[in-house]
């Protein structure tokens, strides 16, 4: 039992590396406004955008707890970050979905 919850903390990655931990600060503010959101689209957008967040950090800590890095990084934003925080993860993802888009007029 005590060599699983050792191993359970060890396979844990520590939010030192800067891309994870913007990644899992961009899902634990995307899912507080996801849950706040009221109407049904806006829900789904954000979730839409949550998922692209939620594959980064699954490439790079696949054996990650997903619930509880998110848990600790929102627990660390601060309220008045959160509109900035989403404002910005909504950006990367936009620009991302620009780059696609013009992938596929360039072969057009």
């Amino acid at each position: 039992m005590i060599l699983t919850s050792l191993a359970l903390i060890a396979a844990q990655p520590a939010l030192d590396d800067a891309a994870l931990r913007h990644d899992v600060r961009c899902m634990a503010a995307l899912s507080a406004a996801a849950a706040a959101a009221e109407e049904a689209e806006m829900k789904n957008n954000i979730t839409l955008i949550t998922t692209y967040f939620i594959g980064r950090v699954d490439g790079r800590a696949p054996q990650a707890d997903l619930a509880a890095l998110v848990e600790s990084e929102a627990k660390a934003l601060e309220t008045g970050d959160m509109e900035a925080v989403i404002t910005e993860c909504a950006g990367v993802v936009e620009k991302r979905m620009g780059e696609i888009e013009k992938l596929g007029q360039d072969k057009s």
